[in-house]
Formats: C-alpha cells, structure tokens, sequence
C-alpha cells in the first residue's frame, strides 16, 4: 500500500534541486477526454496561488465589495454578489452550451493520457479530472483512476434530485465508488438556479470571462509547489470535504472555462482571455475555442524561452525552471445562454 500523497514530475529543464529530489516532489499531468472530446495530441500547465493570496484577491478589484467567504470544515464557499441588474440577467439563465478539446502529452498519446472530463447536458454541468503522473513510477496507470472518477461523477450528478444538486455529495460518491489504483484531482462546475456553483480539489480549475475581461478565477489547492490535493486509492490523501465549494453569479454572454493544470500552467489569465474575444468575434462554436486555447496552451508548453504561469510559480519556489511545462491539457468551454 502507498501511504504517501504523489507529486508531480518535472521535464529536464529544472534545476537549483538534486534531480532525485525533484523526481520525488513533482507529478507529470496528462489529459484524457471523457465523454466528449477527441484526442490529438500534447498540452501543459500553470502556477497556482496560495488559499491566503487568493483570499486576499477575492476581496480586491474585480471582486471589490462583492465577495463572502465562510469557511466550513476544510471547504471554503465562496458567494458572489453583483449588481441588481446582473441577479436579473442571472435569473434568465438557460444552459450551458459546451464542447472540449484534449491534447494528452506525447509520451502518453499511445494510452490516452491521464486526464478525463465530461459533459452532461442533462444536469447542465462539466467537470475535469487529471491523474497524478507520479504513480507511473509504480507502474500504475493515474489515467484510469481519473476517468472511473469522472464516470461516476457523471453517474452521481445524474442521480441528483433535481433543483437540489449537491457536488460535494457528487464528489464523495464518485470517490467511494471509484476502485481503480491512482490519485487525482477534481473539478466540477454546474448551472444552477442564479448562477454557477463549482467544486474544485487541487490544480484543476475554471475561470469565468465576462464581457472580455477575467471576472473569476479559482484558485489552487496545493500541500507545495507541483504538489496539489488529491483524491487517492488508498483513502490517505485528501477527501471529497476539503474541496472549495463555489457559488458564483452568472449571466447570459458569459464564457466558462474548465481545464486541468495543463492549461493554467501555461496560459496567463490575458492570454486565455484574448482567445475568448477573438472566438466570440468570429462567432466560434464552443468546441473550437476550447481547441484554440489547447492548441496555444500547447505551443507555450514547448517554448522554453518565455516564462509561463508554471515557471513564476518554480522561480518563487526556489528552482530555476524556464519556459512552459509540456503535459496533457484539457479545455471544456461553455458559452452561458439564456432562456
């Protein structure tokens, strides 16, 4: 039995730590498209900002006068509320319309990398799952234990009574019903009366776009550097419970958008963002802008002469690292329609 959480591994571009040490902290994630979704190839990741940065960002700028956080247990949820005109708009929410695409890292096309998500019309939700790399070493598959996770989160969602979803009692029983050996991360965002209400465990994340501009982003959860929370096999990791619970306003015109940390590792927020406009400039489907953004995550993953999210993040943690992080990334897109 492995008593221990994973860690994700690094590419070769790393140093300022002995090579074993690092091997040791660091997990390689990978992307796999459940559901829906085709798999072409490669894509990577981004840095993540600590529970107390991010708590301090809620409450400036974007969020200034808006943001309520109680904390309960191990979750945090968070409330946002806007302004009189947007709880109107939220009131005339409809559904999700949403598509994805997934780039697995190279060197795991051949299994479909360790990445899964879904997409559920029924309930209006979406969720993502990336399988921590580390257990490779062990010869064990991360990927399965993601994709039996997703499965059954999508079986739970469905099972949910209507008007009253629960993701935290969705989570749990994917976790309890999932047997397969790995670890891996979580999140879910579904369209509920007045809003967005999200899950989310670890390095995945999801950020909302209105109007062109970042309104929200979530922040990760990690226990160090390349080292997030985990939903494990062995039930030592961390647990359905210590998930931030987010309940968002949304609007009509809004864009959602949910991927594993192949994404946010190599994107900065402007840069997706700019992909965003420029998709609902030329009037792109979901599905398309989800690949444009996967596509550009990608190519950023294979620069090592720019910085990305993933080597501000090694740089502030003491390990001189350049460029992107090549890795599997997931994009699921949602365009917020109305009635």
């Amino acid at each position: 039995m492995i008593s221990t959480l994973m860690s994700r591994e690094l590419d070769s571009n790393t140093s300022s730590a002995s090579p074993a040490s690092v091997s040791r902290r660091y997990k390689s994630p990978t992307v796999c498209s459940f559901i829906t979704g085709d798999a072409t190839s490669p894509k990577r990741m981004k840095s993540r900002t600590s529970m107390d940065e991010a708590r301090s960002s809620w409450a400036s700028e974007d969020n200034k006068n808006s943001t309520e956080i109680v904390r309960k247990a191990k979750h945090y949820n968070l409330v946002l509320q806007n302004s009189a005109t947007e709880l109107l708009l939220a009131s005339k929410l409809g559904k999700l319309n949403s598509g994805s695409f997934y780039l697995p890292h190279p060197a795991k096309a051949n299994t479909g990398g360790e990445d899964a998500h879904f997409i559920c019309t029924l309930t209006q939700a979406v969720g993502v799952a990336d399988g921590v790399g580390g257990w490779a070493d062990l010869g064990i598959d991360a990927g399965l234990y993601a994709r039996e996770l997703m499965s059954h989160s999508l079986a739970a969602i469905q099972e949910e009574p209507k008007g009253s979803i629960d993701l935290i009692r969705v989570l749990e029983k994917a976790y309890v019903r999932t047997k397969a050996k790995g670890s891996s991360t979580a999140c879910i965002v579904a369209l509920v009366d007045g809003g967005l209400y999200a899950v989310n465990l670890g390095d995945s994340g999801f950020m909302l776009v209105r109007n062109g501009c970042v309104a929200f982003k979530s922040p990760s959860q990690q226990h160090g550097f390349n080292f997030p929370y985990q939903l494990d096999c062995n039930n030592v990791g961390d647990s359905p419970s210590s998930a931030i619970v987010f309940k968002i306003t949304a609007a009509p015109g809004d864009v959602l958008i949910v991927g594993t940390d192949g994404l946010f590792d190599n994107l900065y927020d402007e840069d997706i963002s700019g992909v965003v406009i420029q998709a609902m400039e030329a009037g792109l489907e979901p599905q398309m802008t989800a690949q444009r953004i996967a596509e550009l995550a990608q190519q950023r993953a294979m620069d090592q002469t720019k910085s990305s999210p993933f080597s501000d993040g090694a740089r502030e943690a003491g390990f001189e690292y350049h460029g992107g992080k090549l890795e599997d990334i997931s994009v699921v897109v949602s365009y917020v329609m109305s009635n």
